[in-house]
């Protein structure tokens, strides 16, 4: 489980996340009843710490000691609530080598902590993230850089909000009749590590989005983190082939594989175009951290399901005015091009 710290200004509980929370003291946890009945809470501080039950002080714990607590006699003392909240207070928070672990005994799981993760409050230092997400942004920006020198039209016809709304029954550019064009690929590949960069920065400075398997929060390095990134970004480019396959081959299915490329040229630029709008969103929301804080999951991905839904109605309309299609016939196709991998991609992350 993830721990929870205390948020002032949201006067809420968010997950601990280090590259934010560098100097927090305490770490809670929610224990739902129903699920531990029966089972004994173990305690174990290798430094002086202070439990606290649902935000009343229960006692002073040495380090190095075991403490036993049951849960149905915690229930009961607390007019059995659906859940208790369990808070570890350390007097200390630039302490390192710090850890507490709460287990049930037969259930055998543990939850971690650790001083490890949080910087000292004496010095401030410049975490692995902070370092990772500078030189990375530049390494994008200076990608798009080279595409816009060397092909200026394709960062125009992309990133451009008009031609995104115009319908057209034929087109002549290469780059919509060419989607693995050197150009286009390149640009694949600057948009991969785009969305690679944004859900990094989601994940580590917001809420974890990400499943465990691929993402190590635990104070991950500088080359940790660039092997996600690169990761994230094979997968993401990878996603774009698997998309153009997909349309090919329900294009033809349907007898829609004049529209092909057309689909997926408007699958980039729409993709282009919300990132710009994400980023922009991350920049101001990491510039002031106050002004709003998404928190959970379920937000985010309301977020995307939005997007995914308006861009189907903008491929339905863009598609029944460039070839004539049987209204039922076309929303069915673009039911299982578009949504069927959205919903793989939420159960991805969930």
């Amino acid at each position: 489980e993830n721990w929870l710290v205390y948020d002032n200004h949201f006067k809420d509980y968010i997950p601990h996340l280090p590259v934010r929370h560098y100097n927090y003291q305490s770490f809670s946890q929610y224990f739902e009843i129903e699920n531990f009945q029966g089972y004994d809470l173990f305690i174990y501080p290798t430094k002086v710490s202070y439990l606290f039950i649902n935000g009343t002080f229960q006692k002073k714990m040495d380090e190095n000691n075991w403490q036993q607590f049951n849960i149905q006699n915690l229930s009961k003392k607390y007019n059995n609530p659906p859940k208790i909240l369990l808070t570890i207070y350390f007097n200390s928070p630039g302490l390192e080598d710090t850890e507490c672990l709460v287990a049930m005994k037969t259930r055998k799981s543990l939850i971690n902590i650790s001083n490890q993760e949080q910087a000292s409050l004496k010095s401030r230092k410049f975490s692995n993230f902070q370092n990772f997400s500078i030189i990375f942004s530049l390494f994008v920006l200076a990608l798009i850089t080279v595409l816009y020198n060397f092909q200026t039209n394709i960062i125009d016809k992309y990133v451009n909000l008009k031609d995104l709304f115009t319908i057209r029954k034929r087109t002549d550019s290469i780059i919509v009749n060419r989607p693995f064009d050197i150009g286009n690929i390149l640009y694949m590949v600057i948009l991969s590590f785009s969305i690679a960069l944004i859900l990094l920065v989601v994940h580590y400075n917001f809420i974890p989005i990400l499943p465990k398997q691929i993402i190590n929060t635990e104070n991950p390095t500088f080359f940790n983190l660039s092997g996600q990134f690169f990761n994230l970004s094979f997968l993401t480019l990878a996603g774009f082939i698997v998309k153009y396959m997909l349309i090919s081959i329900f294009g033809s299915l349907y007898q829609l594989d004049k529209i092909g490329n057309l689909h997926f040229f408007k699958n980039l630029q729409s993709d282009s175009i919300f990132i710009c709008v994400i980023i922009v969103a991350l920049v101001f929301l990491i510039m002031y951290p106050s002004f709003f804080h998404f928190p959970n999951k379920g937000l985010y991905i309301g977020i995307f399901i939005i997007f995914y839904i308006l861009r189907l109605f903008l491929l339905f309309f863009i598609i029944i005015k460039a070839i004539p299609v049987k209204n039922l016939y076309l929303f069915s196709y673009l039911c299982i091009v578009e949504l069927i991998p959205l919903f793989i991609g939420i159960r991805f992350i969930l």
